[in-house]
């Protein structure tokens, strides 16, 4: 019975999310909820919907009805915490959707997101931090740390696959593989429960990248990203402490499986901070825009999709062996990225007279075709709001050329 169960649980969504999708492009175009091109950060051909979020949500909660229907098989009961975590979903959606059509500070959505956190750790969700080798002994400290660190996890991951949805289906594929992998995980703790959850969401998530892959006939916006965000953070901190021995091991297997995209935003954010710019500034030098001036953006987002696929096989194969591997895997999955962040230009510290050049410069020279929305940059998410979109580039048609950018500190 369960067999059945975990496949209506993914098929649900995917045939809800292919009716849905469509049906809410057509809304959205008549409604005029469109990212139109700006022929700088947005270069899709033409006019697309930005709301696919919406259709994601509804098909995942048409699966979640089905799953009730069918038999006692969530994790959710009718308990205040399922309210919370209900309404925590429709916080981050609504918000996302405003966003999209209307428009919302950063400031703004950043308070809604601190507000959502507390709301997940008043529903219990939470990482525990009593057993780690370093933890303090006084319980008071304890569950400051415990609160600190969900609280920076949970906003964290909802700005994480924000700043991912830059290229068309990365953050959907992405996102795929992160919930194929805690589902596997899942399945193997035996929670039934949660590997269902993560299953609906692959399943809505299936259908929407069949429109949502370059090139892109919709977007899911800032009300999919946030979303996306919000069900991956309470998936990760429900993995429970027995997803290894090693409480070390456990609490490094939720960052390996989001490896990616947390990689991405620590990237950004320290690039940003550096430049004396604001953390949420938007710009074109996140590791997928580097990637899509190497080769097409079709290129870039499967490369992307293996790279997310290798931190997921190293955060399971985290969970299955003993606690020396696993640090190893760990580790070697971690000087395996910084490898490859150095080649594409980031972490340089050339020493220079007197002076030392934190360089975010691209390796390939200063010149770059942009291919427009044959790259699929779609300029949706948060990073694709606001007047400040383009850096420091000079826009003459196609041809963009890069100015190297540094901040020399004088030692």
């Amino acid at each position: 019975m369960i067999p059945i169960t975990l496949l209506s649980a993914f098929l649900v969504p995917f045939i809800s999310a292919l009716l849905l999708v469509p049906f809410v492009g057509r809304v959205a175009l008549r409604k005029g909820w469109v990212d139109k091109p700006d022929g700088e950060r947005k270069q899709h051909a033409r006019p697309t919907p930005n709301v696919g979020g919406v259709a994601i949500a509804a098909s995942v909660g048409v699966g979640l009805i089905s799953l009730i229907m069918v038999g006692d098989i969530l994790p959710f009961e009718g308990t205040p915490s399922t309210v919370i975590v209900v309404a925590g979903a429709l916080i981050v959606l609504g918000t996302g959707f405003y966003d999209d059509v209307r428009g919302l500070g950063f400031k703004k959505k950043f308070f809604v997101q601190v507000v959502v956190a507390s709301l997940l750790l008043h529903a219990g969700y939470r990482f525990e931090v009593a057993n780690l080798p370093f933890m303090v002994a006084d319980p008071y400290l304890q569950a400051f740390y415990s609160i600190l660190l969900t609280m920076i996890w949970i906003v964290g991951i909802l700005n994480a696959i924000n700043f991912l949805d830059g290229l068309d289906g990365l953050a959907t594929g992405v996102s795929i593989i992160a919930f194929a992998c805690l589902a596997a995980i899942f399945g193997m703790q035996g929670d039934v429960g949660f590997a269902a959850i993560a299953l609906l969401m692959i399943g809505a998530l299936a259908a929407f990248l069949v429109y949502n892959f370059n090139p892109a006939s919709i977007f899911m916006g800032d009300s999919g990203s946030l979303f996306l965000g919000y069900m991956l953070a309470i998936c990760t901190l429900s993995l429970e402490d027995g997803v290894h021995a090693n409480p070390m091991l456990a609490l490094l297997v939720p960052v390996i499986v989001l490896g990616l995209p947390l990689l991405d935003t620590c990237l950004s954010i320290v690039r940003r901070l550096l430049a004396r710019r604001s953390p949420f500034a938007p710009d074109r030098d996140h590791i997928h825009h580097r990637l899509s001036r190497l080769w097409s953006g079709r290129h870039a987002v499967l490369f992307l999709y293996g790279v997310a696929l290798w931190f997921g096989v190293a955060a399971i194969l985290m969970t299955l062996i003993d606690p020396p591997f696993g640090f190893a895997v760990a580790g070697i999955t971690l000087v395996a990225a910084y490898i490859g962040v150095r080649s594409l230009g980031y972490l340089k510290l050339p020493r220079t007279n007197h002076s030392i050049q934190l360089s975010f410069d691209f390796p390939l020279g200063d010149t770059h075709l942009v291919e427009g929305n044959r790259n699929g940059v779609n300029g949706t998410g948060s990073e694709g709001q606001g007047p400040h979109e383009y850096s420091a580039s000079e826009v003459n048609g196609d041809l963009v050329t890069e100015r190297r950018e540094s901040l020399e500190i004088e030692s």
